[in-house]
């Protein structure tokens, strides 16, 4: 048997991430390890996971946790640092991601968002969790977006499902039809965004059109994969009847797609833009409350038999 594309030694093949969640509940069907990818190819004004956006490593100052003590200006070989009056200023613009500082900061102001790690280490710390998954609980890729790294992605869930571990992908699906294909062989179920239908809104929204996230997504319905549609619900941007009811009209003509599941908006992940150095493009501080979409979910149900329901697997 030929070696998989993603090399003749998956185990020692290497990969970004920001971050891996233990015992996690809303990424896919029972107890999950989540492994976040760095790198997307989309722009979503307004993304909650905004150091997950850029492939290379990024320094996040926490500018609540700072004394002011200067130790990270001391080792920092850029000048990125700056310490006056006892007051911190950091020019991200001259950050080269290095991490130097980091271990300097006894108070834990300093974190970088991006880890090198290889398939066996993070399959290891996978591992740790897997009293807990039973059934259909697992290991969840996400991001970022996984695909953006498919080698990396693809042979970490062939490792996990050598291991028994039920395997999901959450993915914008803006990606090569060849890395879907890929990836659709060792993932047991994607969770698949759909943001926009309009592509035009789409772009507006995420910076690239949706033709190849539906292209992709009538590949995996082809495939006979298993799908979840994956809605975020933006206030001002997509949360309009046309869409949701294009969003069921969709998942109905799809047999491969299983549920559809809307996502309210939150603004947690505003503070990430501060500690980034960067203006966040949707500023909204409201919750998006469930009640709000209850609605929505009614009328979609007049054009689908799909199951309609949270991302946090809540009826509405």
């Amino acid at each position: 048997m030929p070696a998989p594309k993603w090399g003749a030694e998956p185990m020692r093949q290497q990969g970004r991430i920001f971050e891996i969640q233990h015992l996690a509940l809303y990424d896919g069907p029972g107890v999950r390890t989540v492994v976040y990818l760095k790198g997307c190819p989309l722009k979503c004004v307004w993304c909650h996971n905004p150091e997950g956006q850029r492939i290379a490593p990024e320094l996040l100052f926490h500018a609540e946790k700072c004394t002011g003590c200067g130790l990270c200006a001391a080792v920092c070989p850029a000048g990125a640092h700056a310490v006056s009056g006892g007051i911190h200023r950091l020019d991200h613009s001259l950050c080269v991601g290095c991490g130097r500082c980091v271990p300097s900061c006894i108070h834990a102001a300093l974190t970088i968002a991006g880890e090198t790690v290889s398939v066996e280490a993070a399959l290891r710390e996978i591992l740790c969790d897997r009293a807990f998954f039973r059934g259909e609980g697992g290991l969840t890729l996400s991001g970022g977006e996984p695909l953006m790294q498919s080698d990396f992605a693809c042979a970490l869930l062939a490792a996990a499902k050598e291991q028994g571990i039920h395997t999901c992908m959450e993915t914008c699906g803006h990606a090569p039809e060849e890395a879907v294909r890929e990836a659709a062989g060792v993932t047991d179920l994607f969770l698949y965004d759909i943001k926009e239908l309009d592509t035009h809104r789409h772009k507006e929204m995420t910076g690239l059109g949706n033709e190849r996230i539906l292209s992709n997504l009538m590949l995996l319905d082809s495939m006979g994969k298993r799908v979840i549609l994956r809605c975020p619900v933006i206030p001002g941007q997509n949360m309009r009847k046309e869409h949701f009811m294009g969003v069921a009209a969709l998942a109905q003509r799809l047999p491969s797609v299983e549920a559809i599941e809307l996502e309210p908006y939150h603004p947690l992940g505003l503070s990430k833009y501060a500690d980034l150095g960067r203006t966040p493009k949707f500023s909204n501080t409201e919750f998006l409350s469930a009640a709000s979409l209850s609605g929505y979910a009614e009328e979609m149900r007049k054009l689908t038999e799909k199951p309609i329901r949270l991302s946090t697997g809540e009826d509405i």
